[in-house]
């Protein structure tokens, strides 16, 4: 194994255990609440606006899209000083070592929040830190993303359908983007964590997929009472 692979692992373990940071289970506890048997189920914003309100829902959505941020910026910039100081003297980011253990960053941090360890492997859907990641990798996109995101739920009041449009939105222009740029072969490394994030973040969603198609899904409502969910 060379100095470079452990490098990447270990810097995705770093970032697996960043991910399991829960603020959805530990304000729950706080409040003498497991999350986990509450409302959906969820350790996510969502389900803490319901249970919780919606102070420790914002508080929830801000630390998860940070630990996304912080890991996936993380990876890159500790990949690239390493790999300048120990592999190679003139380094570039052009050379997609740093871009893709970034990458494989931002999916471990994701994975960290969806199947913590310290928790029993017992997380969230991983929304909220997907934006995180996607933010710290190509941020106008994201908000791009981000938009969609709110019109889908806007119109549907709907957040699971929101999600998902937007992740799969996020993969299939960031995708066209990258192959538009260099070849296919080059950037597999760095377009293979984000295929398994959106893969992962849709598996998590089939229970919501299967109420939306029975027209079952829980719906938001944008009353003043922010916690009245239909």
């Amino acid at each position: 194994m060379s100095m470079k692979t452990i490098v990447a692992i270990v810097l995705m373990i770093i970032a697996y255990l960043i991910g399991n940071i829960s603020p959805a289970t530990l304000l729950a506890r706080a409040a003498g609440k497991d999350i986990k048997k509450e409302g959906s189920g969820n350790a996510g914003t969502t389900n803490v606006l319901r249970v919780l309100g919606a102070k420790a829902a914002i508080i929830t959505l801000v630390i998860d899209v940070l630990k996304g941020v912080l890991a996936t910026l993380l990876g890159f910039f500790a990949a690239y000083v390493i790999a300048k100081k120990m592999f190679d003297p003139i380094f570039t980011p052009a050379d997609n070592y740093a871009e893709a253990v970034s990458a494989w960053c931002g999916l471990s941090v994701f994975i960290g929040h969806i199947w913590p360890i310290l928790f029993k492997f017992k997380g969230g859907k991983g929304v909220a830190t997907a934006l995180g990641v996607l933010l710290a990798t190509e941020w106008k996109l994201a908000l791009i993303c981000l938009g969609v995101f709110a019109i889908i739920v806007v119109a549907s009041r709907i957040v699971s359908l929101g999600s998902m449009v937007a992740a799969v939105t996020f993969l299939i222009i960031f995708v066209s983007s990258q192959v538009a740029e260099t070849s296919l072969y080059r950037i597999i490394p760095t377009i293979v964590p984000f295929v398994i994030m959106v893969g992962l973040l849709i598996f998590k969603h089939k229970e919501n997929m299967g109420r939306i198609m029975r027209g079952e899904e829980n719906k938001l409502s944008f009353k003043k009472n922010v916690n009245n969910i239909k």
